[in-house]
């Protein structure tokens, strides 16, 4: 099977209209051995959204536009694999970022843990990483307790991690220290950045 992707580019970062479109024929295609998902890091399959069309020899699936939201921006992954009648098999994938409003953000598993527990008697070490496609230029984190904001210094109250290279996605992993929340209190964590795109983060 032959497979094409349109609409997007990989690695890309999208401001505007997103409307990825993926190709896959062979003149012997089998349609019910065929998968193809379009995930995103927070959201489940959109492939049910895809508008399905005949053409030469295959299917051409056609996303419509992403909604011009926040929470649409996510970094996504459109993955298919196509089957024929003979069993050959082909795989392909592309990621792109839908990024309207700024950078993207995970959660580790334990901070997410955290969050849906909502108490705790010993304090934390928080792990978020950021993803963008372009390089952050201006970066802050605080610290809120009961309604107190705090600007933490990097280095002393926390550790930044950076990952990718210029042609490539970029994340910073922040690690804050359990010494930003030795006191009993309610307590809230704020990302701020600006990335090359002159795209504004403020995540809290």
């Amino acid at each position: 099977p032959q497979i094409t992707f349109e609409g997007v580019r990989a690695n890309s970062a999208n401001r505007g209209v997103v409307m990825p479109v993926v190709n896959y024929t062979d003149s012997f295609l089998d349609e019910s051995a065929t998968t193809v998902t379009l995930t995103g890091t927070n959201h489940s399959d959109q492939t049910a959204n895809a508008q399905r069309s005949v053409i030469a020899d295959g299917i051409r699936l056609s996303y419509p536009d992403f909604a011009h939201i926040k929470e649409m921006d996510d970094v996504y992954t459109l993955k298919i694999k196509a089957v024929d009648l003979a069993g050959n098999e082909k795989e392909e994938e592309i990621s792109f970022s839908v990024n309207r409003f700024g950078s993207t953000y995970k959660i580790s598993v334990d901070t997410q843990q955290l969050i849906d527990n909502y108490y705790t008697a010993k304090a934390p070490v928080i792990t978020v990483t950021e993803v963008n496609i372009d390089v952050l230029e201006y970066g802050e984190v605080t610290v809120s307790r009961d309604g107190q904001i705090r600007t933490l210094v990097r280095g002393k109250d926390y550790n930044i991690t950076k990952e990718g290279v210029d042609t490539d996605w970029k994340s910073y992993t922040y690690k804050i220290k359990t010494d930003n929340f030795s006191s009993d209190g309610i307590y809230s964590i704020g990302f701020y950045s600006v990335d090359k795109a002159r795209n504004a983060s403020d995540n809290r």
